[in-house]
């Protein structure tokens, strides 16, 4: 986990919003991921991804999901996703998702405003 947490870090300081997706759940995100979504970063680890998914968007990451295998391991998946803040209903963003080596199936998905 601490490496991990590195990770996004190294991410933060480079001016990206990082987090890690495990298990249907955030287990870790740097605080520029925390900003986009309105959010303490406490408050989104351990959070389901699919709870601050737009609901025209749930249906694109479960596919998403179940077709990545673990020997897609580094190929990045590019998409734009609809999601849900408390102040913004339909916040479109850019999503980049690595899925890690050697996080035991862990996704990294870095956001940028589309």
């Amino acid at each position: 986990m601490e490496k991990l947490r590195k990770l996004i870090g190294a991410f933060n300081e480079l001016g990206e919003a990082a987090s890690v997706y495990k298990n249907q759940k955030f287990i870790a995100v740097n605080d520029l991921f925390a900003e986009i979504f309105e959010r303490e970063v406490e408050a989104l680890e351990g959070l389901p991804l699919l709870e601050i998914c737009h609901n025209e968007s749930i249906e694109m990451i479960r596919d998403f999901m179940q077709r990545r295998t673990v020997e897609d391991h580094g190929v990045p998946m590019n998409y734009n996703c609809t999601f849900i803040t408390p102040n913004q209903p339909k916040l479109i963003l850019n999503v980049i998702a690595i899925r890690l080596k050697d996080a035991d199936g862990g996704i990294l998905v870095i956001v940028r405003k589309a």
